[in-house]
Parts: structure tokens; sequence; C-alpha cells
């Protein structure tokens, strides 16, 4: 079992930096929405929220009770929310009124928490039955 994680760890490893560095390469000729999608929804959270899924589960059936569902979704809701922020603010604001109004410069600190928010969200998404004792 121990030996299949941490093949399940290598492989993911690999992966994720392939696919980011093909997605620093066409980064330039990419869109800023599918820049942002890519890097910071993508590989940033659902990657290691499949990966810890992968990783915490034990193979037995997960059940989702409603306090698992609702607490996976707001984790992994908080861990996209710099995404959600930088694309869906400048689109409803003018950007000079934001700058002036909100500190917009501590929302991108996030992004150092989304894999973290990510695991956190697996983990509660794998062992139902311990999260509600």
């Amino acid at each position: 079992m121990k030996k299949r994680k941490i093949l399940i760890l290598v492989i993911a490893l690999i992966l994720g930096f392939l696919i980011e560095s093909t997605v620093l390469r066409f980064r330039n000729t990419m869109p800023f929405l599918g820049n942002i999608l890519i890097k910071r929804v993508f590989l940033a959270s659902i990657y290691p929220f499949i990966i810890g899924l992968l990783l915490f589960y034990d193979g037995e059936t997960i059940r989702f009770n409603k306090k698992n569902r609702i607490l996976v979704l707001t984790l992994l809701i908080i861990a996209n929310v710099e995404p959600i922020f930088f694309w869906l603010i400048p689109n409803l604001i003018e950007v000079e009124e934001i700058y002036g109004a909100i500190p917009v410069y501590g929302w991108n600190r996030i992004e150092y928490l989304s894999p973290v928010l990510s695991m956190i969200a697996a983990y509660c998404a794998s062992r139902p039955n311990e999260i509600e004792k």
C-alpha cells in the first residue's frame, strides 16, 4: 500500500511538472483567462485535490454526508478565491477604482495556500466517518 502511494505521488509530481512547464512555455500565446484557469485553478487546486483523493483513499466506499460536502466545497472555493477575484472584479468595476478602494495585493497570497487547502479538502472527502465523530 505504501509503495502504491509513493508511486502515485512520484507520477503526480512528474505529471504536474510537465503540465506546468508546458503552460510556462506557451504563456505568452495564451489569453489571460486561460493562463489563470490552467495555472491557478487546475494546477494549484483541482490537481492537488485529485492527487489527494488518490493518496488518502483507502479502498472503502466514499459516502458524503451533508457536513462533509459543505466542508469540501467551502475549502475548494476558498482555494480558488484568488482567480475568481482577479478575473471577476476587474470585469465588474473599473480597475482604477479597485486599486484605490481595496487592498488587492493581499489576495494573491492565497496561491500559496491553495494546494494545502485542496489536500485538506481531499482528506475530508476521503475520510467522511472520522469527521462525523
